[in-house]
């Protein structure tokens, strides 16, 4: 379905009233827990949607800078190490219920990031290109890959992998087998065998089981508080259907880090935010207008702001969005 597909596009269109697409994600994170080991980092997240329906999404990252061996016969060999060193792979798991009420880890999707690089051609142009992945690996058993990557904003390339090579991957990394990547830098170049080790993944495998488990319990128990995440910017973002890591929150959490935490005035503004953010998010959840609100909070207030701070347009970023929480601020009172 193109809306999940191109969750922007969508939204535009419905916002231009030229489609119903159900553009939207339902739900809003109630608590989250972040785990680093090695290689690996995983991001857990609790939602809760608009049924009551509760699960718990976990993104894990495996690093490839540790724990890979590289073996190919390419001129190239130390160019394609600093593009593996560069590279992640990513993976989905829901950890929720089926149909039987029996609660289990379910695998979502699976992504390899690889950097972008540059060529020059014989009138001095400056070419971007993505490395071309032949094949992906678990054993003896090639699964394809998703042959025209997506490029995701950030110098970075996104192959799709299909469930059931992640499923592959968690059982032969648990058993500590290794899986594989064939890669080439063109078409043309020689094959480059990357062996991807389980890097402590069953360890580690415990402690995101621990960890989802935690989760749940606080939920429970009535612990999770949604104040932790539930602000405007990540509410209008993951309404259009876009994860935590699109590239409009990143900018805004360095522009955070990196601007408004060396002023006195940033450090209020922000301070203000984490008290105030989170009630004006619940307010408009409970108006019948809400989704509206954060398509337009997206597209008029977000998406600006976030472009503004990736051009380095500190005066104008900060201004878009004070216009957009004093906006935001009386909505939530009318």
């Amino acid at each position: 379905m193109y809306s999940r597909r191109f969750p922007r596009l969508a939204a535009a269109l419905t916002l231009c009233g030229l489609s119903s697409a159900a553009y939207a994600q339902e739900s809003l994170p109630l608590c989250e827990t972040t785990i680093k080991e090695g290689a690996f980092i995983s991001e857990a997240t609790l939602y809760e949607d608009e049924y009551d329906y509760v699960y718990v999404s976990i993104w894990i990252s495996r690093q490839l800078n540790d724990g890979t061996t590289i073996v190919t016969d390419d001129p190239e060999a130390e160019f394609i190490s600093q593009v593996v060193n560069a590279s992640t792979l990513k993976f989905k798991f829901n950890y929720d219920s089926n149909a039987d009420g029996e609660w289990g880890y379910s695998p979502q999707m699976g992504q390899l990031w690889l950097p972008g690089f540059y060529t020059t051609n014989d009138q001095g142009e400056r070419l971007e290109h993505q490395v071309q992945v032949q094949s992906f690996r678990v054993k003896n058993t090639d699964y394809n890959v998703t042959t025209d990557a997506e490029h995701n904003g950030n110098f970075m390339y996104d192959y799709e992998l299909p469930r059931d090579a992640i499923t592959a991957m968690n059982n032969f990394w648990v058993m500590n087998e290794p899986v594989q990547v064939i890669m080439s830098l063109s078409p043309n170049s020689p094959s480059a065998y990357v062996t991807v080790d389980d890097a402590g993944w069953l360890k580690f495998s415990e402690r995101i089981n621990s960890s989802t488990k935690g989760l749940m319990d606080d939920y429970m128990a009535e612990k999770c508080d949604p104040e932790y995440a539930c602000f405007f910017t990540t509410a209008a973002v993951h309404n259009i259907g876009l994860n935590d890591d699109c590239w409009e929150l990143s900018y805004l959490r360095r522009f955070r880090d990196t601007v408004l935490q060396r002023t006195d005035a940033g450090r209020r503004a922000i301070e203000i935010y984490y008290q105030q953010a989170p009630k004006i998010v619940r307010q408009i959840e409970r108006r019948t207008d809400a989704k509206l609100i954060w398509l337009k909070t997206y597209w008029l207030g977000v998406l600006p702001t976030a472009a503004l701070a990736q051009l380095g347009l500190s005066g104008l970023a900060v201004k878009y969005y004070e216009r957009l929480f004093n906006k935001l601020q009386k909505l939530a009172h009318s």
